[in-house]
């Protein structure tokens, strides 16, 4: 309640929804706590930080919805870890189905709506589920036929279900994304190869704030002047080309 009453005056202060509040929250809060990283030693140690954090954030977010994300991820573990080498379209399959079942449950229960909701998480999800699957499967064939990219994100070992959760729902990216390979995610955690002696971070994160920073009062400001759903309306069709991009 406390973190909602605070969210919510963030978001008034801002002039943006409360969904957008809490998500705007999320990734400023992702900058300083990744900082941490540095400091937070031990494979272990950095997966329970990554975990811990990206689950707070996806309950700060959605709630009691983000159970039908770990049931599909679970799901889609399991049959990984039973196909094993044939577990790639299957994942792919039913990875996808359990998003199409989200999609649909909002266009039932909540048509039209803007409002953030589990869907966000989910296509992040299906991206990071299906990338595994296939990596996992690629492992199983011979390494001549795979390209290099493939033979260089090789997981030869399915993770435990610690390490394939932490992989799921790191924090800095469980918001917004990006979506990596697990073995990229493997080196950073376990701190070796490039990953070994990270120079500081400090000013590429201040200079991304900060082009962030410009962009969203604009965002705020001038949006609501050019409405979306004008473009669609036979007053702006029948606008010269100047007038419609210029």
């Amino acid at each position: 309640d406390v973190y909602k009453r605070q969210t919510q005056s963030f978001s008034s202060v801002i002039g943006i929804p409360l969904d957008q509040g809490k998500y705007v929250t999320c990734l400023l809060l992702s900058l300083f706590l990744a900082s941490f990283y540095r400091f937070v030693h031990g494979k272990y140690v950095r997966h329970a930080y990554s975990l811990l954090l990206g689950l707070s954030y996806v309950y700060f977010l959605y709630g009691t919805e983000m159970i039908q994300t770990i049931i599909i991820s679970l799901a889609c573990y399991f049959l990984m870890h039973l196909l094993k080498g044939k577990c790639a379209i299957p994942v792919f399959i039913l990875a996808f189905v359990g998003l199409e079942f989200i999609h649909v449950k909002r266009m039932i229960f909540d048509y039209g709506a803007w409002t953030l909701d589990i869907s966000t998480l989910q296509m992040l999800l299906t991206c990071k589920i299906t990338s595994l699957a296939y990596s996992y499967s690629d492992s199983f064939r011979k390494r001549e036929s795979l390209m290099k990219y493939h033979q260089d994100h090789i997981v030869e070992n399915l993770p435990n279900l610690f390490e394939y959760f932490s992989y799921l729902f790191f924090f800095p990216s469980v918001v917004a994304g990006p979506v990596y390979e697990f073995v990229d995610y493997a080196k950073f955690i376990e701190e070796r190869d490039e990953y070994a002696n990270v120079p500081s971070t400090v000013v590429p994160a201040l200079k991304a704030l900060s082009k962030n920073l410009i962009f969203l009062p604009l965002t705020i400001i001038v949006l609501p002047h050019f409405s979306i759903d004008f473009v669609i309306t036979k007053e702006f069709e029948n606008m010269s080309y100047i007038s419609q991009y210029g």
